[in-house]
């Protein structure tokens, strides 16, 4: 059903008085100049057309779709800070909500009907000055929009204009372009209404700032409240890696539940390998956990790419780009925003306000943009390398539970570690004895409280997780006075069959150690789990696999698109979307049962188009073949329209009929296709036609 257009451009211009304050009230406060722009260009293009569109599912279905497109690609090229809002901006995430209302409102204005942009225009200005109205902050300083920096007051008249201007704008645009000018009765009512909605918004105000103090404290408790209950089932989905172990506890059941799903993909030539995530130095009662309060140090960085989507380079030895890289993208199921890199990295690309690195070498951003990815250099593919800091260790990476210490030193006196000539040859000795006598099981039971977990596993069960191996080995070297740490991560062999890029899954959650060669003066990669673990799987086989494979290969392109997008190569996302189309194409013709079905749904819908397409008289002139074309496509754009239903074509007769009775057809309309038709009976046909 098509609706006719009734007003002229003045119906945008109306909307536009509206709208405007309120996206510009909503870029300032968020700091997203893009929304402004983007509104003002949604108003250019609806009001470009001399008559602007006819309200039918084809034009709603393009303005909403063009909406979405414009909130997507500017939230993923410039993303907002959330804690710039509230309470309530939690919940209604106005970084993407508020930007496609302000499009939507701005492209229904091109229908030119008063009532629907002027009523579309209020209401998605009410819902930006409600969402962006909380005022947490004292000082409002913007960094995307230059010289704009406000003190309460200040932005106390900013969000008043602003939104005063929304209010007259939304009362004196709806009225009706013919009515007659404001009474006298008129005006004592709505002034008085105007101001006392602004005394009472004032009022309002004034004591929310009074009480703030008590009302931040119930707002703090119902974010909490909500937090938990939104998220405590997503949380149960999603995992994070580098956590600090317990020993003394069975392994969690839903870590096997979860083992396959992919945690991390890396794109390079070679597999990365060893990925450390976080290292800790102290060991006491069957936990992990870095020797007291680490200091942080910020990491030395410079910007390599430009505007307001670029990433930074940061120093880890040194600031450059070398030779190998490896652009990491986390997984939908991963959570946090621990960092795991290769501990052979000189440095590393990713966006952040800032990067903070830890003594035992954790690096910890500060509101990373997780969809950007993040980039490691190294000088050459090593997959067992350690992190080279501390240069000289303190005596946190040698200390040892008292009560292990009994059960270590006889050990170490069997192995005869000691006598050994150099650390080494004690490294070697140690792995090959949990090589050879222990075996790797997830059926860790735990122990009883008090109960000391290393000593368990060394002297009872002999079988365990990565963590208890790793633990062990770390005392076990410790008992020789060599400086050890414990650290946790993931390991990425697994090469996608596509060849394009490697995965690293849940069940690849490792952990190893590090340990200090004091006669090279040196930190060295050490894994006493049996080799078996981290090893890379066989390649798929089963149909579920392979579809697994190609689904994760899609996710993987589309990570890459977000990833260009996110950090501003808009060239590169382009290039990257056509390939993505061309191959999803290519994988779809070439399929063994999809291609043939494409093939033969082509070859029918090209039969049913070719039998019902309009048949030529090829006896007609020149000039009445040229006329009947110019019929039938009349008859199609009254089919998009949706005025002329059914399949087959009616006769020039027929549809003046059909025009005479339709009822939402307007008469200019009306008058202007049947003096067509009668005129098109005259040159095909010699016959005139009563217009009527």
């Amino acid at each position: 059903m098509s609706f006719p257009v009734q007003d002229g451009r003045s119906v945008v211009c109306r909307a536009a008085v509206v709208l405007l304050p309120a996206a510009l009230y909503f870029s300032v406060v968020a700091d997203l100049p893009h929304v402004l722009l983007l509104t003002v260009a949604a108003f250019g293009v609806a009001i470009a057309g001399r008559g602007g569109w006819p309200i039918s599912d084809r034009t709603v279905i393009y303005s909403v779709v063009a909406a979405l497109i414009m909130t997507a690609f500017g939230n993923y090229l410039v993303p907002m800070k959330p804690e710039r809002f509230g309470f309530m901006a939690f919940f209604m995430r106005p970084a993407l909500l508020v930007p496609f209302f302000l499009y939507m409102a701005a492209l229904a204005s091109g229908f030119r009907r008063k009532e629907l942009a002027v009523g579309f225009a209020a209401g998605s200005a009410l819902f930006a000055f409600g969402v962006g109205g909380d005022v947490r902050i004292d000082h409002l300083a913007t960094e995307r929009w230059p010289g704009i920096d406000f003190d309460l007051p200040g932005f106390c008249w900013f969000y008043g204009v602003t939104a005063g201007i929304s209010v007259l704008g939304a009362v004196f645009g709806s009225r009706s372009m013919e009515r007659a000018p404001w009474s006298r009765r008129s005006i004592l009512l709505v002034l008085p209404a105007l101001v006392l909605a602004g005394g009472l918004t004032y009022g309002g105000f004034r004591a929310y700032r009074a009480h703030e103090t008590v009302l931040r404290s119930w707002e703090n408790a119902l974010l909490r409240l909500g937090v938990r209950q939104l998220y405590r089932g997503a949380e149960r989905r999603r995992m994070q890696l580098g956590g600090s172990p317990r020993l003394n506890t069975p392994f969690p059941p839903y870590l096997r539940a979860m083992g396959n799903q992919v945690a991390l993909r890396a794109v390079g030539e070679a597999p990365p390998g060893y990925l450390r995530c976080r290292a800790f130095s102290s060991y006491k009662s069957g936990g992990w956990d870095t020797a007291g309060e680490s200091r942080r140090d910020m990491v030395e960085s410079e910007m390599v790419g430009e505007g307001i989507a670029a990433a930074q380079l940061y120093k880890l030895s040194r600031l450059e780009r070398a030779a190998k890289q490896w652009l990491f993208i986390p997984g939908e199921k991963l959570s946090g925003s621990d960092i795991c890199y290769p501990g052979g990295a000189v440095s590393f690309e990713l966006m952040a306000d800032q990067v903070s690195i830890t003594p035992e070498g954790r690096i910890e951003p500060e509101n990373m943009v997780r969809d950007a990815g993040y980039t490691f250099y190294a000088d050459s593919v090593a997959p067992e390398t350690s992190y080279p800091l501390p240069e000289q260790p303190g005596p946190e990476f040698t200390a040892i539970p008292e009560r292990l210490k009994p059960t270590l030193r006889n050990l170490s006196l069997q192995l005869g570690l000691q006598k050994l000539p150099d650390d080494r040859s004690r490294f070697d000795r140690a792995v090959d004895f949990f090589n050879d006598n222990f075996q790797y099981s997830l059926d860790w039971r735990g122990t009883e409280h008090g109960e000391e977990p290393l000593r368990v596993f060394l002297l009872e069960e002999r079988r365990g997780h990565c963590e208890l191996f790793a633990s062990a080995l770390a005392m076990l070297l410790r008992d020789c006075g060599i400086p050890t740490r414990y650290v946790s991560g993931v390991v990425c062999f697994e090469r996608h069959p596509s060849g394009r890029y490697y995965i690293a899954r849940f069940r690849n959650a490792h952990a190893w150690v590090e340990a200090y060669d004091r006669e090279r003066k040196q930190w060295v990669m050490l894994d006493a789990t049996p080799a078996s673990v981290t090893a890379a799987p066989a390649p798929a086989e089963g149909w579920r696999d392979r579809f697994d494979s190609e689904i994760d290969y899609w996710k993987l392109l589309w990570q890459q698109l977000l990833s260009d997008l996110r950090r501003g190569k808009v060239a590169a996302a382009i290039i990257g979307f056509a390939v993505m189309v061309w191959q999803v194409a290519a994988a779809l013709v070439l399929h063994p049962v999809i291609g043939p079905l494409l093939g033969l749904a082509a070859i029918w819908l090209l039969v049913r188009w070719w039998s019902r397409r309009p048949q030529p008289v090829r006896q007609l002139s020149p000039e009445r073949r040229k006329v009947q074309r110019q019929f039938f496509a009349l008859c199609r754009k009254l089919r998009r329209e949706h005025i002329l239903t059914g399949a087959s074509e009616p006769t020039a007769a027929e549809l003046m009929a059909l025009l005479r009775e339709h009822p939402g057809l307007p008469p200019e309309r009306r008058r202007e296709l049947l003096d067509w038709l009668a005129g098109y009976l005259r040159q095909r046909y010699g016959v005139a036609n009563q217009v009527g």
